[in-house]
């Protein structure tokens, strides 16, 4: 018989990573307007490609863990959805307890970011060649 060992905190990880995706794609389609020209389309794939800062001005990939609205998506929300529990991981160590939280949030954020952003760029694409 194989014993196969679990890291509960690693998978609460994974479950971030998927659900920032998951999040960040669906993001990416509130900030196309897929009724937008094909040249106006081309002139954001240049901007992205040229990595002109403006881009991200029009394209802004908001992740919704800064707390700027009140009915954003919270980090509450994320460790719930993640099956992080303080008390179930790090109960008696409120350090490890607030590092696996802002690891967690990081893991978040960045897939949401990278993902929102490959799916604007991908739409973008389409629309260049319509």
């Amino acid at each position: 018989m194989t014993v196969m060992k679990v890291d509960a905190f690693e998978s609460c990880k994974q479950r971030a990573k998927e659900l920032g995706q998951q999040h960040g794609k669906t993001q990416a389609t509130w900030l196309v307007d897929m009724n937008a020209s094909a040249e106006s389309a081309r002139r954001a794939l240049q901007m992205y490609e040229d990595d002109d800062a403006d881009f991200f001005d029009v394209f802004d990939p908001h992740v919704p863990l800064s707390g700027e609205y009140a009915d954003d998506y919270s980090t509450a929300e994320l460790f719930e959805e993640c099956g992080y529990y303080r008390s179930g991981l790090h109960q008696s160590d409120v350090v490890a307890a607030v590092e696996a939280e802002a690891e967690l949030a990081d893991a978040y954020e960045f897939e949401y970011f990278g993902a929102c952003t490959d799916e604007v760029v991908r739409l973008l694409g389409i629309l260049a060649e319509a």
